[in-house]
């Protein structure tokens, strides 16, 4: 495990939101699971894991690789698939990790800059981090607009970050932390060369450290530990069951 970072080194924080900041992984991959299912037949499990190990991708193409790699189908029409998909977040809960507003505050406290970089349209980032009270401490939030799909999680959302806060790509990697929970995530982050923080909970700790992460953490408590910034007074660990 690399060395903490000093303070002179960090300054960007920038936090995948759906496994990451909020417990939704798991509701969205049985949503997934479920539409494949009624629609197509396909295995509730197979889907359901299917949806886990392609995290960060864009949903019509994860619906019709599903259907392709799981079922052999080919070229169909997944609109209603992704509306349905989209349809049931929109009306469903935000559950957002218990520990994560306090950790917010206190990197923000430290001078840090806080952004969200999701696969989730930008419509429905907003409305979570809204809902979880968390928009107001985020300098920029980036999702995926369906009619761009070059508006992925990685280089789009890194230019934009760049030029948000007037810095070089390089120096947003350098002085960056992304945190996700997904191993596509370490992946966006290690072709930016930015360092990059797992969360345990989506993927169980074995596959999480065989991805190979700079950090793994239990939950964003281990974000502050990592940056050496102080854990609110009544912080404390909690912990994914």
């Amino acid at each position: 495990m690399s060395a903490p970072f000093s303070d002179e080194q960090i300054r960007f924080v920038i936090f995948d939101f759906d496994g990451t900041l909020a417990d939704s992984v798991t509701a969205n991959a049985v949503r997934f699971a479920e539409l494949l299912e009624q629609g197509f037949g396909l295995p509730l499990e197979e889907s359901r894991r299917y949806f886990i190990d392609t995290a960060g991708r864009e949903m019509g193409p994860r619906f019709e690789g599903a259907l392709r790699d799981l079922a052999g189908i080919n070229r169909v029409d997944v609109t209603s698939l992704m509306e349905a998909f989209f349809r049931g977040i929109m009306e469903g809960p935000v559950d957002v990790f218990p520990e994560v507003p306090q950790c917010f505050k206190a990197l923000r406290e430290a001078g840090c800059r806080l952004s969200v970089s999701s696969a989730n349209r930008p419509d429905i980032l907003r409305m979570k981090l809204a809902r979880s009270g968390l928009l107001d401490l985020v300098d920029l939030c980036l999702g995926q607009d369906p009619a761009d799909p070059e508006t992925v999680k990685g280089p789009r959302h890194f230019a934009a970050l760049s030029a948000h806060y007037g810095v070089s790509t390089g120096e947003l990697a350098g002085k960056g932390l992304f945190v996700g929970d997904g191993a596509h995530d370490v992946h966006v982050a290690r072709e930016a060369g930015m360092k990059v923080a797992m969360r345990v909970g989506t993927l169980p700790r074995a596959e999480v450290e065989a991805v190979a992460p700079d950090y793994v953490i239990d939950d964003l408590y281990g974000v502050l530990d990592i940056l050496g910034v102080a854990r609110p007074v009544d912080g404390k660990r909690v912990r994914r069951v």
